[in-house]
């Protein structure tokens, strides 16, 4: 097996085999999530498409890492790793092209670091700490579990308002209305807060006839088939409730016997702590209940488009007669009635969901359009560049890969630091807006953004100068050149890194003047981005290859910058301008297709509810 064939295997199996691990817990339970924290995974506690895009940040740091471990596989004993092949030492596989092969890592050793990060070989505490921390940012990137925990807390702070003299027919046995009765007239003088235990039972006994019961249509039943084990759980905690509650209610009923005088001189202390562990326990069950009830509104089990109230019998030009169309009216009037507690508690339908995430789109559109770049530029005129830089001719694919590699360092690495580190202050209502804020408190922000996604980009460059010179001149030699080559390569690569910090602040200008509506849906905004980007990039391009070209000057022993350089400098603006102006004009015209395609569907929600109050 060859280096290269056992580097890609063992990163799918990381990619492929690492879901289970980041599926696990990071967070303390708390008092919010003890009681459930057995039945709700993380990949429950958010939305299947906010899940995947916290597991692809994790995927990538994970394969970041298992890169990295392989390429500097001679350090693994002093984290605390042990039985692994060492680099040189290690015996070739049957097939394999030598120790190291091509890329200088042994085969062996790839595929046991990726068994190792997936758990099916054992680790090492400094991979598992590192493991956990990722997972941990991960997750809090994704809002798990605050997200869940912060609509529960909301909504527990709400009462369902039910009045069974008016409200009979909501899908509530009568025996309900007259449990929550005989609940309120005995637990009067002996629970703490009346009011609300009796909200803390109005929510238990609604919600269990409305969801456990099935007596009322949610959405999307297979996935509410995910949460059944929560749904069984709940269930039997409300029985076990109820069976307690109606045992205390019936004897306040019947009074203290009289044959029993002397029982009867300690149960008023005996009734008030069992009436005061009922109510409770009535709190965690309600509490809980309000936790379920956010999950099925982040996972569209329960959607929160307004439901119009039926119109009484009689009311319509056609009185309603029989049985299963007052059962249909009265499925209705009870899905209102949860919509308006849930809207109550998370906001009106189009917010429920909080703030959308904004990462893969910005990523992705950068990620590719920097990759077609620079293919292309690898062509023409990167033949010309590549032999004015080292003075000597590459074969294309080689060229190709150069480029491509120090595209995606450049640019797509700066890019999804700094929007991963947006989304996580959006999430945690710490982001301020770059164009609404004042500049006092934008322009840290902005600073520290660039700084931490430009010094990323600056360490990956180093990690691959440093895994070339140990490629090409092996382990030892490597060892001792390490300062030269680092500070050569920070002279070198440093500024070009600070392109893709440039135009990462550029994409989140963008994105915060859509959130400002300072974005119009007008394809002359997105030329208008695009014209903008390109002369900054432009700037930064020039600005940034002149320095590495005064940087080199002491190196080559070259007096000031030749015809060479000019060339360079030349190169490096348009290849900047070119990649700012695409990247922000089609990011543009794609969030203008995400505000059109949000008009329109927010339009068929609206010209849907008129059609049904124009029928009815």
């Amino acid at each position: 097996m060859s280096s290269v064939v056992a580097l890609l295997l063992g990163a799918a199996v990381v990619v492929f085999f690492s879901y289970d691990r980041f599926n696990r817990a990071s967070y303390e339970t708390g008092r919010q999530l003890e009681r459930l924290v057995d039945l709700l995974t993380p990949e429950k506690l958010r939305a299947r498409r906010i899940i995947l895009r916290a597991y692809f940040f994790y995927a990538l740091a994970m394969l970041a890492i298992y890169f990295f471990l392989c390429a500097y596989a001679e350090l693994l004993p002093q984290l605390g790793a042990t039985g692994l092949p060492a680099p040189e030492a290690a015996s070739p596989l049957p097939g394999s092209d030598g120790a190291g092969g091509a890329l200088g890592i042994d085969p062996a050793t790839s595929l046991t670091i990726a068994l190792i990060m997936v758990g099916l070989a054992p680790s090492f505490p400094v991979l598992q700490r590192f493991e956990v921390w990722i997972r941990l940012i991960g997750h809090s990137l994704a809002g798990i579990p605050t997200r869940i925990v912060e609509w529960a807390d909301e909504l527990s702070r709400r009462t369902l308002e039910l009045e069974p003299e008016r409200d009979n027919p909501l899908m509530i046995p009568r025996n309900d209305w007259e449990r929550m009765r005989r609940y309120e007239r005995a637990a009067r003088d002996h629970v703490p807060e009346p009011d609300d235990f009796r909200g803390d039972m109005a929510l238990i006994l609604a919600i269990s006839s409305w969801l456990f019961g099935r007596r009322i249509k949610l959405d999307n039943p297979a996935v509410r088939e995910r949460f059944d084990a929560v749904e069984t759980a709940l269930r039997r905690r409300k029985d076990a409730l109820l069976l307690d509650l109606d045992e205390q209610a019936l004897e306040i009923e019947r009074g203290q016997p009289e044959e029993a005088a002397e029982e009867a001189r300690t149960p008023m202390v005996s009734r008030a702590v069992t009436w005061a562990r009922l109510a409770r326990d009535a709190d965690q069950l309600a509490y809980d209940i309000c936790i379920l009830l956010a999950l099925y509104v982040e996972h569209d089990v329960i959607t929160l488009t307004p439901q119009p109230d039926p119109q009484p019998e009689g009311a319509s030009g056609q009185e309603d007669r029989g049985e299963a169309r007052r059962l249909v009216r009265q499925q209705e009037l009870a899905r209102a009635r949860l919509n308006a507690f849930l809207t109550s508690g998370l906001g009106d339908a189009p917010s429920a969901k909080g703030p959308r995430s904004l990462v893969l789109l910005p990523w992705l559109w950068t990620t590719g359009l920097v990759g077609i770049v620079a293919l292309c530029w690898s062509i023409f005129p990167g033949g010309y560049e590549y032999e004015m830089q080292q003075g000597e001719g590459a074969s294309a694919a080689f060229r190709a890969f150069t480029y491509l590699t120090s595209a995606l360092m450049t640019y797509a690495v700066p890019m999804i630091l700094a929007l991963a580190l947006r989304d996580a202050a959006r999430f945690a209502g710490r982001w301020n807006n770059l164009w609404t804020s004042h500049w006092t408190v934008s322009l840290p922000q902005a600073v520290i953004i660039a700084g931490l996604s430009w010094l990323i980009a600056l360490a990956c460059f180093l990690g691959l100068v440093l895994w070339t010179a140990a490629i090409s001149k092996g382990w030892a030699q490597s060892q001792n050149a390490a300062f030269e080559s680092l500070k050569l390569s920070l002279l070198y690569n440093g500024p070009t890194a600070l392109r893709g910090a440039v135009l990462a602040l550029l994409v989140l200008l963008l994105i915060d003047a859509r959130d400002a509506a300072l974005h119009r849906v007008s394809i002359l905004r997105s030329f208008a981005w695009a014209g903008a980007a390109a002369l900054v990039m432009a700037l930064v391009g020039g600005a940034t290859r002149t320095v590495s070209s005064l940087a080199m000057l002491g190196w080559s022993g070259r007096a000031g910058l030749d015809a060479v350089d000019l060339g360079l400098i030349c190169y490096a603006v348009i290849q900047s301008l070119l990649i700012g102006a695409l990247v922000l004009f089609c990011l543009s015209e794609a969030l203008r297709q995400r505000q059109q395609a949000e008009y329109l569907h927010r339009q068929r929600i609206l010209g849907t509810h008129r059609s049904r109050a124009a029928w009815s």
